[in-house]
């Protein structure tokens, strides 16, 4: 979706003589006055239309390159950005890259090229964007990370989900589901997610020196459903069978677990864990075919995004609020990036009727 912005102005001068039988036409004073008012009028327009190009011209304007609109909370993201941008007398245009890294660099590259203030970038692969994102704070503007820190280019912000936190949440459900100990198959998001691999370490810490075992652990080779599945069905073949337990990047491969676990039978064998909280796993979770899903605050983390791109643009220093960094290494050098996390939930049959469009 592209916001473009157009003034146009169409001004049209009429002068119309009239004649009565016995009348005289108006004298060549009268008709020059006339003429004059209205072209001060028309001037005065056209000024105030120059005004008012001017301070649209003046406004912070944010550019904002979501991976897809695939996942559900994606849509309340937007929504969120659109409305907070536009409470703070900015201007912002959404894009979805739909998940293809060359469409999303060409975003990027537009961006830039429409010299917008700040950059906001869910990235599909977040080890790709490397030239654009330096290119585009090359020319001044500033790019915010969003839910996925890019590799290789320092960027100004990291706006994500806590993903130490739901690690810490996914390893007490284990523990909860089986206290005596068990076999775990842990399907990650792709190896470059920073974020998807901090929870699927952390879980590995809490777990680490106890009677749980980690039997498999994978990646998907891109966040598309395709290798998501294909992520799934592999852990299946490496280890399935002796598993007690299943935990997935994404409620998408939880619900591809649950599908291969009923079409064998199984279902109810295994704790099936996933992240995300969408509609389809909360339903899951009431049906028992889903044990855990890790809700995400897609509304906090849209209107965060939002108000600190506006902040930084306007010269703002945010660091009393965001006190934390986030390492970010690069092929050189390395990158400290200020970093603002949003709390996790855990959600389970306990407290899933809570859960209403993605907002609790």
């Amino acid at each position: 979706m592209k916001c473009k912005y157009f003034a146009a102005v169409l001004i049209s001068a009429f002068a119309v003589v009239s004649f009565s039988g016995c009348s005289f036409p108006r004298s060549f004073d009268e008709t020059e006055s006339g003429t004059a008012a209205g072209e001060g009028t028309a001037a005065a327009k056209e000024k105030a239309q120059e005004n008012m190009q001017e301070e649209e011209n003046e406004k912070v304007k944010i550019g904002v390159s979501f991976d897809s609109m695939e996942q559900e909370r994606r849509e309340i993201e937007r929504t969120v950005l659109e409305d907070t941008v536009q409470k703070l007398g900015a201007l912002v245009e959404i894009q979805s890259a739909e998940g293809d890294v060359e469409t999303q660099k060409e975003q990027i590259r537009e961006f830039t090229d429409e010299s917008v203030n700040v950059i906001i970038v869910a990235a599909v692969d977040s080890s790709a964007l490397e030239t654009e994102i330096r290119n585009a704070r090359n020319q001044g503007i500033l790019v915010v990370s969003y839910e996925r820190l890019v590799q290789g280019e320092q960027t100004d912000l990291f706006v994500a989900a806590d993903s130490r936190m739901a690690g810490e949440q996914i390893a007490d459900e284990i523990k909860n589901q089986l206290p005596e100990g068990g076999s775990i198959l842990l399907v990650c998001g792709p190896e470059n997610d920073r974020s998807s691999q901090n929870t699927a370490d952390t879980l590995e810490e809490e777990l680490e020196g106890n009677s749980w075992e980690i039997a498999y652990r994978g990646c998907a080779a891109s966040w598309s459903g395709e290798d998501e599945k294909h992520a799934v069905e592999e852990a299946f073949q490496n280890a399935g069978k002796q598993a007690d337990a299943i935990v997935c990047a994404t409620d998408r491969m939880a619900g591809m677990a649950a599908e291969i676990l009923e079409s064998e039978q199984r279902t109810g064998e295994m704790a099936v864990i996933g992240q995300n909280a969408d509609s389809d796993a909360c339903r899951r979770i009431r049906e028992g075919t889903q044990t855990m899903t890790i809700y995400i605050p897609a509304e906090e983390l849209a209107e965060k995004a939002a108000e600190y791109a506006v902040q930084m643009a306007e010269g703002g220093n945010f660091s009393e609020t965001i006190t934390e960094e986030y390492e970010l290494v690069g092929e050189e050098e390395e990158f400290m990036v200020p970093c603002y996390r949003a709390e996790t939930l855990a959600v389970t049959e306990e407290n899933v009727s809570k859960l209403g469009r993605n907002t609790f």
